[in-house]
């Protein structure tokens, strides 16, 4: 648990850095993980909203489609 860092907001245990994460993974290994741009994308989302939508500005769990691509905008206050 070294490497890892309490997210004081959601109190979930992540890694510090994405490089930490990687940096093991030969280019190789890298560019078979993602092979194209729709994997590297669903990877991020899921990273980012696995355990769902959580609006850090209300704290609300709901959004729809934000105007950039892969973005999330909260239903309540509309924070992106």
């Amino acid at each position: 648990m070294a490497n890892m860092a309490k997210c004081s907001k959601l109190g979930e245990i992540i890694p510090k850095t994405m490089e930490q994460r990687f940096k093991s993974l030969s280019l190789f290994e890298f560019q078979e993980r993602f092979s194209n741009a729709a994997d590297c994308l669903k990877y991020l989302a899921d990273e980012k909203w696995g355990n769902g939508f959580v609006c850090r500005k209300c704290g609300h769990t709901h959004s729809c489609a934000g105007k950039a691509t892969q973005s999330r905008q909260c239903t309540c206050c509309r924070y992106v």
